[in-house]
């Protein structure tokens, strides 16, 4: 639920601003900062993100590339994959 919030805002921003903004990810947080509006959220210990990306949404909400970002939780890996163009993604098992 707090990594989707994160991503979820930063898209919102995006469009309601017209500005590009950047959601970053690093081993164990993930970020987005963007004039006056930022958040951070640190996974839990022992878990982490792999497969790192660059992920922006554009000033239209639009998503800069199809990927996916892996997410370890303790008990299971999701897969998190973002749609090029739309800004939509998903969690897969």
């Amino acid at each position: 639920y707090q990594i989707a919030s994160i991503i979820d805002h930063a898209k919102s921003h995006a469009l309601t601003n017209h500005q590009q903004v950047n959601v970053t990810f690093t081993h164990n947080t993930i970020s987005y900062q963007a004039t006056q509006k930022s958040m951070q959220y640190i996974l839990p210990e022992g878990c982490y993100f792999s497969h790192l990306k660059k992920v922006y949404f554009n000033k239209n909400g639009n998503i800069n590339q199809a990927n996916h970002i892996f997410v370890h939780l303790k008990n299971k890996s999701l897969k998190l994959v973002f749609h090029l163009g739309n800004g939509d993604y998903y969690f897969e098992s």
